[in-house]
């Protein structure tokens, strides 16, 4: 473990001003609490022209026609924790903001794209009365592009189907910076009226291709040295390129067991299975490729990593197929003819086994992964005001032999004065494979680390009426895994805590909108979890509707502000942010001014970001010695043809 030094003497401005800046704007907005706005994912009380969650069927949501954060287009801004990528779109990404639990399968380790990736839970199965299309087009400066097209339909309220898919394609800024980021999902739900059987299908792809410079030799802000044009900053590497490839394709049927009730539409008469259990099956066969090439090594930058040769190779790929028997219990049954009891239980369980065939660096090995899972929790259509769930992985055999999560929550919704939960996790993990194994012709490690466990326990509260949200969570840590440089995986052995607290806003009156969340986070092992203390994010803008509702325009500014910290150096080689103590970087308010418009089908934003680097200071950085964009003008568009 590292010690963590003073702040480096080149960042000379004082701290007290991006302090100030957001005091004062805190205070502004908070000041302004008024009527909550209109939720665009409010829960709806009917299906139509709804989404949902995959893994989350009972809780639907309505599709967003507004123009409200129609400027925050990318994956860095998002709901909840933000991410830092590494200076360009597409690039390795970090979250500001600690997220335990968030794999609980076998992870090999390369999670530097998970920003971007298509995931499962991410899929969203749209439930629309007519064809659901909307296409995206972002441009910016640098020949920074990306896109993204949505189409979701469905056939007699039998065959459901749909397909998202993005693409990202950015320049950069500074030499060797380039992506290629491409992604895609793919559903398919078929459920015939006699609702007996149901076949769900669905395909993941996701792909990555980001050149990689290493960072910059130098940190070109905190000396005299003043770029006119920034690409001819010296990189650490001008040929290395890093591409992460993932398909994965799920098959899942079910029987429904259960009594029939009598269905009459129109003038059809049909008898519908009204599902009490289930069982089911889920086949998963998913391939993962990772390969790193670099044609002009630097020996100095890879140190051990590297051997002499005309060029420098590491690559890693799986085969995954998955089996998975599955039960469930609906908490329903059919009491009469049409009469439909409920309880306030829904139940499920599940034996798996995923056998995994692995090649690293043409060194092959298998295993097979056996675990069982269960979740009991609340039912959605018994309409009481307490909410629970409770769930449990355990693996039986295999590389995480003897993993187990354990997790769940109890709330009571107290109508319009809000929702109050309580939740409690724990997770007992074997190390991501990388941390654990590497092999190759010039570096090599083969280690046997103990598991690493996480106990966390906080509460929430929202208040979607008037708009004000908070939650707390307090892990404590044992085990904990990370990178102490780049050929070296350790974990902290020390019992270590870390307190994560959020509040939050969203408010509006008579159009004028001020949105407010800001984290605090503290943790006792500082030295190995880099985390900024303070993370703060406000929006202020004003909407109305024009020329007889024809315009609908909303303008504003969004602001984003962190506490410096040592953030973590990056390591293409192996993908992995590990811990540097060279520097410790000053974060500045970065402020954006943006205009959202919606005409008829289109709704458009033009957007200036970090305006505030024009009047600041000559720059920041996101990770280790690399650099944030400058001040950049962006647009867009995204044409809905369903409204």
């Amino acid at each position: 473990m590292h010690k963590a030094i003073p702040c480096d003497n080149n960042n000379n401005s004082s701290s007290i001003y991006p302090g100030l800046v957001v005091l004062l704007f805190m205070v502004l907005c908070w000041g302004s609490a008024f009527a909550a706005k209109n939720d665009s994912t409010k829960v709806k009380n009917s299906v139509n022209d709804t989404w949902h969650y995959w893994g989350k069927p009972e809780q639907y949501y309505q599709i967003d026609t507004s123009i409200v954060n129609l400027e925050e287009y990318n994956q860095m801004q998002r709901p909840g924790p933000e991410y830092y990528n590494l200076g360009n779109a597409g690039t390795a990404a970090f979250p500001l903001i600690f997220t335990p639990f968030a794999d609980k399968d076998f992870n090999v380790g390369f999670n530097q794209f998970n920003a971007y990736k298509f995931i499962l839970d991410s899929i969203r199965v749209y439930r629309a009365q007519r064809p659901y299309t909307q296409l995206s087009y972002v441009i910016g400066q640098g020949t920074e592009q990306m896109f993204n097209g949505k189409f979701a339909a469905q056939s007699k309220q039998r065959l459901f189907y749909g397909v998202d898919f993005t693409r990202i394609n950015s320049k950069g800024t500074y030499t060797n910076q380039s992506t290629n980021d491409n992604g895609f999902s793919l559903y398919g739900i078929f459920a015939p009226k006699s609702n007996v059987v149901e076949i769900k299908s669905t395909m993941l792809f996701n792909n990555f291709r980001a050149k990689e410079n290493g960072g910059l030799t130098e940190d070109i802000f905190g000396s005299d040295t003043t770029l006119f044009t920034k690409n001819l900053a010296q990189t650490r590497l001008t040929s290395a390129v890093n591409e992460y490839q993932s398909i994965d394709w799920y098959l899942y049927t079910r029987y429904n067991l259960g009594k029939k009730k009598t269905i009459v539409a129109d003038t059809i008469t049909y008898k519908k299975t009204i599902p009490t259990f289930s069982a089911g099956y889920r086949l998963n066969i998913g391939r993962n490729k990772y390969n790193y090439t670099d044609a002009k090594p630097d020996s100095t930058y890879y140190e051990s990593f590297y051997i002499p040769s005309d060029s420098l190779k590491n690559s890693l790929s799986y085969i995954k197929i998955g089996n998975e028997a599955q039960f469930d219990f609906h908490g329903q049954f059919l009491k009469d003819d049409t009469t439909v009891k409920y309880i306030n239980m829904v139940a499920n369980a599940a034996l798996g086994i995923d056998y995994v065939m692995m090649s690293q660096n043409n060194l092959k090995s298998n295993f097979a992964n056996i675990y069982v899972r269960g979740e009991i929790r609340n039912n959605t259509n018994v309409r009481l005001p307490i909410i629970y769930c409770g769930e449990f992985k355990y693996y039986l055999s295999g590389y995480n032999r003897n993993d187990l999560h354990l997790g769940g929550w109890f709330g009571y919704d107290f109508g319009k004065f809000g929702v109050l939960t309580a939740h409690a996790n724990y997770s007992l993990t074997e190390a991501p494979l990388i941390n654990q194994q590497f092999k190759s012709h010039s570096e090599q490690w083969e280690l046997n680390f103990p598991k690493q466990s996480l106990l966390s326990f906080g509460g929430k509260y929202v208040n979607n009426k008037y708009g004000i949200f908070a939650d707390a969570n307090y892990t404590l840590s044992n085990n904990y895994f990370y990178f102490s440089a780049p050929n070296t995986p350790a974990y902290d052995g020390r019992n270590s805590s870390i307190l994560v607290v959020h509040a939050g806003n969203r408010f509006a009156w008579k159009g004028l909108h001020v949105d407010n969340d800001v984290w605090f986070q503290v943790a006792s092992n500082k030295d190995v979890i880099r985390l900024p203390m303070v993370v703060t994010r406000h929006s202020i803008f004003y909407e109305r509707r024009y020329f007889k509702k024809a315009l609908w325009m909303g303008f504003g500014f969004d602001l984003r502000y962190n506490t410096e910290f040592s953030s973590n150096a990056y390591f293409p080689l192996t993908g992995q942010f590990y811990v540097q103590n060279e520097q410790q970087f000053k974060y500045y308010p970065v402020l954006d001014a943006f205009i959202n418009l919606k005409i008829k089908w289109a709704r458009i934003f033009l957007k200036v970001e970090n305006i505030s680097s024009k009047f600041g200071p000559k720059g920041y950085y996101t990770s280790y010695l690399y650099p944030a964009q400058d001040i950049a003008f962006k647009g867009g568009v995204r044409w809905r043809f369903f409204e």
